[in-house]
Protein backbone atom coordinates (compact mmCIF):
# COMPACT_ATOMS: atom_id res chain seq x y z
CA UNK A 1 0.00 0.00 0.00
CA UNK A 2 1.27 3.45 -0.84
CA UNK A 3 2.18 5.92 1.85
CA UNK A 4 1.38 9.62 1.76
CA UNK A 5 3.58 11.28 -0.80
CA UNK A 6 5.95 13.88 0.60
CA UNK A 7 7.14 15.65 -2.59
CA UNK A 8 6.77 19.41 -3.16
CA UNK A 9 3.82 21.13 -1.50
CA UNK A 10 0.71 21.77 -3.64
CA UNK A 11 0.92 25.48 -2.86
CA UNK A 12 2.98 27.74 -0.66
CA UNK A 13 -0.04 29.42 0.88
CA UNK A 14 -2.53 28.01 3.38
CA UNK A 15 -5.42 30.36 2.66
CA UNK A 16 -8.56 29.63 0.67
CA UNK A 17 -7.61 29.94 -3.03
CA UNK A 18 -9.52 32.12 -5.46
CA UNK A 19 -12.20 30.76 -7.75
CA UNK A 20 -11.03 29.27 -11.03
CA UNK A 21 -12.67 28.96 -14.48
CA UNK A 22 -14.93 26.00 -15.23
CA UNK A 23 -13.18 22.77 -16.20
CA UNK A 24 -14.09 20.37 -19.02
CA UNK A 25 -15.71 17.00 -18.29
CA UNK A 26 -12.42 15.18 -18.80
CA UNK A 27 -9.49 17.55 -18.10
CA UNK A 28 -6.36 17.19 -20.18
CA UNK A 29 -2.88 17.40 -18.70
CA UNK A 30 -2.41 20.94 -20.08
CA UNK A 31 -5.72 22.12 -18.61
CA UNK A 32 -4.79 20.72 -15.20
CA UNK A 33 -1.81 23.06 -15.01
CA UNK A 34 -4.26 25.96 -14.65
CA UNK A 35 -5.34 24.73 -11.21
CA UNK A 36 -3.70 24.39 -7.79
CA UNK A 37 -1.84 21.12 -7.33
CA UNK A 38 -4.45 19.65 -4.96
CA UNK A 39 -7.15 20.07 -7.64
CA UNK A 40 -5.20 18.48 -10.49
CA UNK A 41 -6.97 15.14 -10.39
CA UNK A 42 -7.19 13.16 -13.61
CA UNK A 43 -10.93 12.60 -13.52
CA UNK A 44 -14.05 14.65 -14.18
CA UNK A 45 -17.84 14.57 -14.06
CA UNK A 46 -18.11 11.46 -16.22
CA UNK A 47 -15.92 9.57 -13.75
CA UNK A 48 -18.06 10.75 -10.84
CA UNK A 49 -21.16 9.51 -12.66
CA UNK A 50 -19.49 6.13 -13.18
CA UNK A 51 -18.53 6.04 -9.50
CA UNK A 52 -22.15 6.66 -8.48
CA UNK A 53 -23.25 3.74 -10.65
CA UNK A 54 -20.51 1.53 -9.22
CA UNK A 55 -21.56 2.49 -5.67
CA UNK A 56 -25.22 1.72 -6.31
CA UNK A 57 -24.26 -1.62 -7.86
CA UNK A 58 -21.99 -2.38 -4.90
CA UNK A 59 -24.77 -1.77 -2.37
CA UNK A 60 -27.28 -3.76 -4.41
CA UNK A 61 -25.01 -6.75 -5.04
CA UNK A 62 -23.78 -6.87 -1.44
CA UNK A 63 -27.40 -6.69 -0.21
CA UNK A 64 -28.37 -9.64 -2.41
CA UNK A 65 -25.34 -11.59 -1.23
CA UNK A 66 -26.20 -10.87 2.40
CA UNK A 67 -29.82 -11.91 1.97
CA UNK A 68 -28.66 -15.20 0.48
CA UNK A 69 -26.19 -15.62 3.34
CA UNK A 70 -28.78 -14.85 6.02
CA UNK A 71 -31.30 -17.25 4.49
CA UNK A 72 -28.64 -19.95 4.23
CA UNK A 73 -27.88 -19.34 7.89
CA UNK A 74 -31.50 -19.98 8.88
CA UNK A 75 -32.83 -16.40 8.96
CA UNK A 76 -35.94 -16.03 6.83
CA UNK A 77 -36.81 -12.81 5.00
CA UNK A 78 -39.70 -11.99 7.34
CA UNK A 79 -37.41 -12.20 10.37
CA UNK A 80 -34.90 -9.99 8.59
CA UNK A 81 -37.56 -7.34 8.00
CA UNK A 82 -39.10 -7.32 11.49
CA UNK A 83 -36.14 -8.01 13.77
CA UNK A 84 -34.33 -4.73 14.58
CA UNK A 85 -31.24 -6.60 15.78
CA UNK A 86 -30.98 -8.63 12.58
CA UNK A 87 -31.84 -5.67 10.36
CA UNK A 88 -29.18 -3.50 12.00
CA UNK A 89 -26.56 -6.19 11.44
CA UNK A 90 -27.67 -6.46 7.81
CA UNK A 91 -27.31 -2.69 7.21
CA UNK A 92 -23.90 -2.55 8.90
CA UNK A 93 -22.52 -5.49 6.93
CA UNK A 94 -23.96 -4.06 3.72
CA UNK A 95 -22.22 -0.74 4.38
CA UNK A 96 -18.89 -2.45 5.11
CA UNK A 97 -19.02 -4.58 1.96
CA UNK A 98 -20.04 -1.68 -0.28
CA UNK A 99 -17.41 0.61 1.26
CA UNK A 100 -14.67 -1.92 0.60
CA UNK A 101 -15.89 -2.15 -3.00
CA UNK A 102 -15.67 1.64 -3.29
CA UNK A 103 -12.11 1.61 -1.98
CA UNK A 104 -11.30 -1.09 -4.50
CA UNK A 105 -12.70 1.06 -7.29
CA UNK A 106 -10.58 4.02 -6.19
CA UNK A 107 -7.49 1.82 -6.21
CA UNK A 108 -8.24 0.54 -9.72
CA UNK A 109 -9.04 4.06 -10.94
CA UNK A 110 -5.75 5.49 -9.67
CA UNK A 111 -2.99 2.99 -9.06
CA UNK A 112 -3.85 -0.04 -11.17
CA UNK A 113 -5.26 1.63 -14.32
CA UNK A 114 -3.54 5.01 -14.40
CA UNK A 115 -0.35 4.29 -12.51
CA UNK A 116 -0.97 7.29 -10.27
CA UNK A 117 -0.03 7.33 -6.56
CA UNK A 118 -3.10 6.07 -4.70
CA UNK A 119 -3.04 8.33 -1.64
CA UNK A 120 -1.68 11.51 -3.18
CA UNK A 121 -3.99 11.40 -6.19
CA UNK A 122 -6.95 11.32 -3.78
CA UNK A 123 -5.66 14.37 -1.92
CA UNK A 124 -3.84 12.75 1.01
CA UNK A 125 -0.85 15.08 1.15
CA UNK A 126 1.22 14.86 4.33
CA UNK A 127 1.42 17.96 6.52
CA UNK A 128 5.21 18.01 6.12
CA UNK A 129 4.95 18.22 2.35
CA UNK A 130 2.72 21.28 2.74
CA UNK A 131 5.20 22.99 5.07
CA UNK A 132 2.65 22.78 7.89
CA UNK A 133 3.39 22.18 11.55
CA UNK A 134 2.16 18.59 11.87
CA UNK A 135 1.44 18.63 15.59
CA UNK A 136 -0.26 22.01 15.59
CA UNK A 137 -2.45 21.34 12.55
CA UNK A 138 -3.38 17.88 13.81
CA UNK A 139 -4.30 19.32 17.20
CA UNK A 140 -6.44 22.02 15.58
CA UNK A 141 -8.24 19.42 13.46
CA UNK A 142 -8.94 17.15 16.42
CA UNK A 143 -10.13 20.05 18.58
CA UNK A 144 -12.36 21.35 15.78
CA UNK A 145 -13.95 17.93 15.36
CA UNK A 146 -14.67 17.61 19.08
CA UNK A 147 -16.13 21.11 19.43
CA UNK A 148 -18.20 20.73 16.26
CA UNK A 149 -19.55 17.37 17.40
CA UNK A 150 -20.49 18.75 20.82
CA UNK A 151 -22.26 21.75 19.27
CA UNK A 152 -24.18 19.65 16.76
CA UNK A 153 -25.23 17.21 19.48
CA UNK A 154 -26.42 20.04 21.73
CA UNK A 155 -28.35 21.76 18.93
CA UNK A 156 -29.88 18.47 17.78
CA UNK A 157 -31.10 17.69 21.31
CA UNK A 158 -32.45 21.22 21.69
CA UNK A 159 -34.34 21.12 18.39
CA UNK A 160 -35.60 17.57 18.88
CA UNK A 161 -37.66 15.63 16.34
CA UNK A 162 -41.02 13.95 16.01
CA UNK A 163 -41.48 10.26 15.41
CA UNK A 164 -38.94 7.48 15.11
CA UNK A 165 -35.89 7.94 12.91
CA UNK A 166 -34.51 5.12 10.74
CA UNK A 167 -31.11 5.38 12.46
CA UNK A 168 -32.72 4.32 15.75
CA UNK A 169 -32.78 0.73 14.48
CA UNK A 170 -29.08 0.58 15.40
CA UNK A 171 -29.76 1.44 19.05
CA UNK A 172 -31.97 -1.51 19.94
CA UNK A 173 -29.21 -3.72 21.38
CA UNK A 174 -25.61 -3.50 22.52
CA UNK A 175 -24.14 -5.42 19.61
CA UNK A 176 -25.70 -3.13 17.01
CA UNK A 177 -24.59 0.05 18.80
CA UNK A 178 -21.05 -1.23 19.26
CA UNK A 179 -20.72 -2.27 15.61
CA UNK A 180 -22.13 1.07 14.47
CA UNK A 181 -19.72 3.01 16.69
CA UNK A 182 -16.82 0.82 15.55
CA UNK A 183 -17.72 1.51 11.93
CA UNK A 184 -17.99 5.24 12.69
CA UNK A 185 -14.40 5.47 13.93
CA UNK A 186 -12.76 3.11 11.44
CA UNK A 187 -14.08 2.65 7.91
CA UNK A 188 -16.70 5.41 7.65
CA UNK A 189 -14.46 8.50 8.02
CA UNK A 190 -11.85 7.03 5.68
CA UNK A 191 -14.28 6.15 2.89
CA UNK A 192 -16.44 9.28 3.21
CA UNK A 193 -13.41 11.58 3.10
CA UNK A 194 -12.06 9.79 0.05
CA UNK A 195 -15.42 10.11 -1.69
CA UNK A 196 -16.34 13.69 -0.86
CA UNK A 197 -13.12 15.56 -0.13
CA UNK A 198 -10.80 13.40 -2.23
CA UNK A 199 -12.83 12.41 -5.30
CA UNK A 200 -15.80 14.78 -5.67
CA UNK A 201 -14.56 18.08 -4.22
CA UNK A 202 -11.68 18.70 -6.70
CA UNK A 203 -14.02 18.31 -9.68
CA UNK A 204 -16.72 20.54 -8.18
CA UNK A 205 -14.13 23.17 -7.17
CA UNK A 206 -12.61 23.24 -10.64
CA UNK A 207 -16.01 23.59 -12.27
CA UNK A 208 -17.66 26.18 -10.02
CA UNK A 209 -14.84 27.70 -7.98
CA UNK A 210 -13.46 26.89 -4.55
CA UNK A 211 -16.16 28.57 -2.38
CA UNK A 212 -18.99 26.94 -4.33
CA UNK A 213 -17.09 23.65 -4.25
CA UNK A 214 -16.88 23.80 -0.48
CA UNK A 215 -20.61 24.52 -0.11
CA UNK A 216 -21.87 22.07 -2.73
CA UNK A 217 -19.69 19.23 -1.49
CA UNK A 218 -20.87 19.90 2.06
CA UNK A 219 -24.49 19.79 0.93
CA UNK A 220 -23.93 16.46 -0.82
CA UNK A 221 -22.31 15.10 2.34
CA UNK A 222 -25.30 16.10 4.46
CA UNK A 223 -27.82 14.72 1.99
CA UNK A 224 -26.02 11.36 1.95
CA UNK A 225 -27.09 10.92 5.57
CA UNK A 226 -30.68 12.04 4.92
CA UNK A 227 -32.11 8.48 4.63
CA UNK A 228 -30.95 7.76 8.21
CA UNK A 229 -32.70 10.92 9.44
CA UNK A 230 -35.79 10.79 7.26
CA UNK A 231 -38.07 13.72 8.10
CA UNK A 232 -35.69 15.32 10.63
CA UNK A 233 -34.74 18.21 8.38
CA UNK A 234 -33.14 20.26 11.14
CA UNK A 235 -30.72 17.43 11.88
CA UNK A 236 -30.03 16.98 8.16
CA UNK A 237 -29.30 20.70 7.95
CA UNK A 238 -26.83 20.40 10.79
CA UNK A 239 -25.01 17.61 8.93
CA UNK A 240 -24.86 19.84 5.85
CA UNK A 241 -23.06 22.41 8.00
CA UNK A 242 -20.73 19.68 9.26
CA UNK A 243 -19.98 18.68 5.67
CA UNK A 244 -19.22 22.29 4.74
CA UNK A 245 -16.82 22.63 7.69
CA UNK A 246 -15.03 19.41 6.74
CA UNK A 247 -14.68 20.56 3.13
CA UNK A 248 -13.52 24.03 4.15
CA UNK A 249 -10.75 22.45 6.22
CA UNK A 250 -9.80 20.34 3.21
CA UNK A 251 -9.71 23.43 0.97
CA UNK A 252 -7.65 25.57 3.33
CA UNK A 253 -5.15 22.87 4.28
CA UNK A 254 -4.99 21.42 0.74
CA UNK A 255 -5.05 17.87 2.11
CA UNK A 256 -7.74 15.30 2.85
CA UNK A 257 -5.67 14.26 5.84
CA UNK A 258 -6.83 17.38 7.71
CA UNK A 259 -10.54 16.82 7.06
CA UNK A 260 -10.10 13.12 7.90
CA UNK A 261 -8.66 13.92 11.33
CA UNK A 262 -11.50 16.37 11.94
CA UNK A 263 -14.06 13.79 10.83
CA UNK A 264 -12.43 11.08 12.94
CA UNK A 265 -12.46 13.21 16.09
CA UNK A 266 -16.05 14.28 15.35
CA UNK A 267 -17.20 10.65 15.25
CA UNK A 268 -14.87 9.70 18.08
CA UNK A 269 -16.52 12.24 20.37
CA UNK A 270 -19.90 10.68 19.57
CA UNK A 271 -18.50 7.23 20.37
CA UNK A 272 -17.05 8.32 23.73
CA UNK A 273 -20.12 10.27 24.85
CA UNK A 274 -22.41 7.40 23.81
CA UNK A 275 -20.37 4.97 25.89
CA UNK A 276 -20.49 7.32 28.88
CA UNK A 277 -24.19 8.22 28.62
CA UNK A 278 -25.27 4.59 28.23
CA UNK A 279 -22.94 3.32 30.99
CA UNK A 280 -20.98 1.15 28.61
CA UNK A 281 -24.01 0.39 26.38
CA UNK A 282 -25.94 -1.07 29.32
CA UNK A 283 -28.68 1.59 29.24
CA UNK A 284 -29.71 2.14 25.64
CA UNK A 285 -32.37 4.83 25.01
CA UNK A 286 -34.40 2.91 22.44
CA UNK A 287 -34.34 -0.54 24.02
CA UNK A 288 -37.85 -1.96 24.42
Amino acid sequence: MDTFESGPPPDGTNTLPEATPPAPLQPSRSNLLNYPEDLRVRWGWLDIFVFVLVSLAAYFISAIALIIGFVAGGVNVQQLQHSPRTLALFFILNTVMASLAQLGYFYLRTRALSGEPFWRSLGWWSFDSLALDTRRVAAYCVLTGIVLSALVNALSNYIGHKGQLPIEVYFQDRRSVFLLMLLAVTLAPLVEEMIFRGYIYPVVARSFGIPAGVILTGILFGLLHAPQLSGAWAQIGLLVVVGIVFTYIRAVSRTVLASYLTHLSYNGYIFITTMIQTHGLRNLPFTH
